[in-house]
């Protein structure tokens, strides 16, 4: 390589003595880029050079490195486009989509192309062409290739002739190339490009609009193939130097995943024979680190962790810490939880639109339209939950509130109140009682647009203006996001506009162009880079070190992230003609991992350790892997109890019990008593318990003029209830079962009439409800049929003893030296006997888990709440065996409609289904346990830490947890 030797020698030796080191640290924590910038500095290309970076966050730490050539610096993305502006405009998805719809109806010569339909395939086959492009792929052959496959895939040699579904699946298969063409004509046409056509073009002619002596390329990995080309024309031609950022502990590994696409560079750009790689020494040896791997449960105990791990660090600077989220979903959590002391933040991560509030407020926004009923002048009328919805939403309520300072819950209590399922707007008006001029002026010309969708537009930019002017000036993260939002909008305001694309637009397609486009569109906040508390996501930590490393999430399945492919192009058609396939991802994922544990000296790994949490409380195979590969590393491991995060104060409600809430509790023992839905309420959320049982808060009752799965379950009851009520006591027989069967219809007419649902039938959806519950009681007929013919060859017969029986017991607690009394109770649907053995059966509609209902001991039911079906037959079978003493042989199941043909699905308790007096005694143990925790004044009412359960709690709302 003659003169180049020494440069990239230089490059990649990396060999700071630890005084060296020691200076970078204290100077600046970005050892990488400093070392990069020093290169570059002493160049002879110095203030003749472009400079290129993976991501904007290292090109604009960079710029502070060397601000004598920041115009000269970009990230990839801004390089691209830099270069590709001698040819034209490279267009976002959005941009592409709509050129691509505007493509096709000039082609088939079609205005009223159906756009939902459109969008459905539209997005992932923009995403295959750009795919196609990038890899320098020849459309042509791939599609060609791809319509034999799909056709060899089709062929039966018994069924010559394809179904009309099968000819429709090749057709559009075959449709792929054309609209290829289609597309990238229209964009040729109108001097415009996709990112995928951008790069293949300037993989041919970068040469020619290079305007600089020299590119130095600092800090990348993986290259697409169309990248690959252009850099190599580039350093054929002496115009190009990489400064790359790797360790030699996995670049010369040839089996470390991390060091693949390091290994493949080295072989394309300088030759299998060139070892200068070598050369390199490794951080992760030289560097000395301390990491500590913690598994926290869920995301309210990481990010208590997260503070109390943030208030132990005692950092004058804390812009060498470094939060990284490997799950995106945590950002709001994490903000919650900062300490105090930590006055600056920089938040810089792809959180993507649709997670965002303004985002879902907007989908709230539109959908009081999708639901307009008698579309006639005059006459419109919307569905009242879509305005329960739009109220409920927090940028509603906070926008009235601080505007006109009205709180919207009293309009939707009153909303529910009235009880209608559609409401017109006069109605609305009418029962808001609105009065304020101000107010009636915004929700007339705003709330409600009752001609062109396209107007829509005008009403979310108004609200979201409006209510960006009333928020905060230091809330600068809910600023950004709104004006980020409000910038998306006003751009797709203005496409729709264009060539009147927007003219056949409904407002169920405006919900759903939106939807789908706020998916690649991620928000980008302001803030200060180079000062304060950065927060980021994995793939912006490129480039950049930090002296404390802090990963969240660290969960198989969330690191790497299991990916959804969304192509047309499959798997070995992808390998044929060397697009990325899946494995890559990993391989990027497994490096910027490893890059970026090459520098801190303080490391925390958290995981969240909870089963039933996304990653299934698996760590990552990353720490796995470190674990066996770091020999030199001193691991500290351990999980973090919730008492020892309780410190860490998080937005929170607690109540502290007086002596008029224990006098509450009491009452409620005594008079109430404790049924197993109150115990597994408790078990989930302590302070959800207190609403519901104790302060006895109404829970949020929707309004609805559809039966739901509440009535259907009391259908399928009641109707049960009426064929066997007359036998109680009674032998039933086979024959007795066709009689049942036989009277079904006139039984479903009478339970429909006793449940007060007879005026609901006429309505389709309705009818289906009921049809429903008569096919699941039709099947739990059929399977008691065959089990009664089954008791008969072992001499044993069926006898119901009760249905819809109240069990009740009570039992003494001393409490503070104190014998309480402590009411129990429940209602089982059924009690019957076969042989000597007492079965109490529970009627469930829905699913079961059978795995959920095998326990190995009684504990388990009060410590995971994901055994409450089980917790709940134990509690009645404890409660029948407290009524009956002297009876032996009892088993407690439960009977799902929908998994009719298992029959009665029993608790088992370390593998027996017979319940005895040791499990009954244990249980009553844990119930004393648990009744002397709620008494105890000490212990505090408080939020659950689950997260995913207060998506589906009543009281979501009241705690701010929705």
């Amino acid at each position: 390589m003659g003169g180049k030797e020494s440069l990239f020698f230089v490059y990649f030796k990396l060999n700071f003595t630890n005084l060296e080191i020691l200076v970078l640290q204290r100077l600046h924590m970005q050892i990488f880029l400093s070392y990069a910038a020093s290169v570059i500095e002493n160049s002879v290309y110095y203030n003749r050079c472009k400079v290129i970076l993976p991501s904007r966050r290292a090109a604009t730490y960079f710029k502070n490195l060397c601000w004598k050539i920041k115009d000269n610096v970009f990230s990839i993305e801004e390089f691209i486009i830099d270069c590709y502006k001698h040819k034209g405009e490279i267009l976002d998805t959005t941009d592409v989509l709509l050129n691509f719809y505007d493509a096709l109806r000039n082609e088939y010569k079609q205005e009223d192309i159906n756009f939902e339909e459109f969008a459905s395939w539209a997005f992932t086959a923009i995403d295959d062409f750009n795919a196609i492009d990038s890899s320098l792929a020849d459309a042509k052959d791939l599609y060609s290739f791809l319509n034999d496959s799909k056709a060899l895939e089709l062929w039966n040699p018994e069924q010559p002739e394809l179904t009309e579904i099968q000819k429709k699946y090749l057709s559009f298969f075959k449709s792929q190339f054309k609209n290829y063409d289609i597309l990238n004509a229209h964009l040729e046409s109108l001097s415009k490009a996709n990112i995928g056509k951008a790069n293949k073009w300037l993989s041919n002619n970068i040469l020619d609009v290079i305007n600089s002596d020299m590119l130095f390329v600092v800090g990348f990995n993986a290259f697409s193939n169309a990248e690959t080309s252009m850099f190599k024309k580039l350093n054929n031609a002496n115009k190009l130097e990489f400064i790359w950022d790797t360790d030699s502990f996995y670049l010369n590994d040839i089996n470390h995943e991390a060091g693949y696409f390091m290994r493949a560079n080295m072989n394309t750009f300088y030759g299998e024979s060139d070892k200068l790689f070598n050369r390199i020494i490794s951080n992760f040896a030289s560097i000395e680190k301390n990491i500590q791997i913690i598994g926290a449960a869920k995301m309210v105990p990481q990010a208590k962790l997260l503070n109390k791990i943030l208030n132990d660090l005692n950092c004058e600077d804390w812009s060498n810490t470094a939060i990284v989220l490997a799950n995106e979903n945590m950002l709001p959590v994490v903000l919650n939880s900062l300490p105090n002391k930590i006055k600056n933040v920089n938040v810089s991560m792809s959180y993507t639109l649709k997670n965002s509030q303004s985002a879902q407020w907007i989908i709230n926004y539109i959908s009081i339209f999708c639901s307009i009923k008698n579309e006639t002048e005059n006459s419109l009328r919307y569905y009242f939950k879509t305005f329960i919805d739009f109220f409920s939403q927090s940028f509603t309520s906070n926008y009235f509130h601080l505007k006109f300072g009205i709180n919207v819950q009293d309009w939707i209590d009153i909303i529910v109140r009235y009880n209608a399922p559609y409401l017109s707007k006069k109605q609305l008006f009418k029962i808001l009682k609105i009065e304020n001029e101000q107010v009636s002026e915004t929700l007339n010309g705003k709330l409600f647009i009752e001609s062109n969708p396209l107007q829509l537009f005008d009403g979310i930019i108004f609200f979201l203006n409006s209510y960006h002017e009333l928020v905060d000036e230091n809330d600068t993260l809910l600023k950004d996001e709104l004006r980020e939002t409000i910038l998306f909008i006003e751009h797709i305001k203005v496409r729709l506009n264009e060539n009147n694309r927007g003219s056949g637009f409904t407002f169920k397609t405006i919900k759903k162009f939106i939807e789908q486009s706020i998916k690649s569109l991620n928000l980008s906040y302001k803030g200060e880079p180079l000062q304060g508390l950065q927060i980021m996501g994995l793939l912006e930590t490129r480039c950049l070190s930090f002296e404390n490393l802090i990963v969240l999430n660290c969960n198989e399945g969330v690191l790497p992230k299991s990916l959804n492919n969304n192509s047309y192009i499959p798997f070995d058609v992808r390998r044929t003609f060397d697009l990325p396939l899946p494995n890559y991802s990993d391989y990027n994922f497994a490096y910027n991992f490893y890059r970026l544990l090459q520098y801190p000296k303080n490391i925390y790994l958290v995981y969240d350790a909870d089963s039933d949490s996304l990653g299934g409380g698996e760590m990552s195979r990353y720490i796995s892997q470190i674990k066996q590969e770091l020999n030199n590393v001193k691991f500290e491991e351990k999980i973090a109890l919730v008492g020892e995060l309780n410190n860490s104060k998080i937005n929170e409600i607690s109540i502290t019990k007086n002596d008029e809430i224990l006098n509450d509790i009491n009452y409620y023992f005594e008079t109430k008593g404790l049924t197993p839905t109150a115990i597994n309420c408790y078990n989930s959320c302590t302070l959800k318990f207190y609403f519901k049982y104790i302060a006895k808060l109404n829970e949020y009752e929707d309004t609805n003029e559809f039966l739901g799965a509440d009535v259907l379950g009391k259908l399928a009851h009641r109707i049960l209830e009426i064929l066997y009520k007359p036998f109680i006591g009674k032998v039933i027989s086979a024959n007795q079962i066709i009689l049942f069967e036989k009277s079904l219809s006139e039984v479903s007419i009478q339970a429909c009439d006793d449940i007060d649902i007879k005026n609901k039938i006429e309505d389709g959806k309705n009818l289906l409800v009921i049809n429903i519950a008569k096919k699941f009681v039709k099947n739990f007929l059929k399977a008691e049929y065959i089990a009664i013919l089954n008791f008969e060859k072992k001499n044993h017969v069926l006898t119901v003893l009760s249905l819809e029986h109240k069990l009740e017991s009570e039992i003494s607690i001393l409490i503070n030296g104190e014998l309480k009394k402590i009411k129990l109770t429940g209602f089982a649907d059924r009690i019957d006997r076969v042989g000597d053995t007492i079965r109490i059966i529970d009627y469930k509609t829905g699913n079961v888990d059978e795995r959920k209902l095998s326990v190995d001991d009684v504990e388990i039911v009060f410590e995971k709440t994901e055994y409450d079906k089980a917790l709940q037959l134990l509690h009645y079978a404890y409660l029948f065996q407290s009524e009956n003493p002297t009876t032996k042989n009892i088993q407690s199941g439960i009977v799902s409609f929908r998994n009719y043909k298992k029959g009665i699905l029993n608790l088992m308790i370390n593998k027996n289904n017979l319940l005895a007096k040791p499990q009954f005694e244990v249980y009553e143990e844990n119930i004393t346990k648990m009744v002397n925790e709620i008494l105890n004044k000490e212990i505090t009412i408080k939020q659950t830490q689950d997260l995913e359960f207060c998506k589906i709690c009543s009281y979501a709302k009241l705690c701010k947890r929705e």
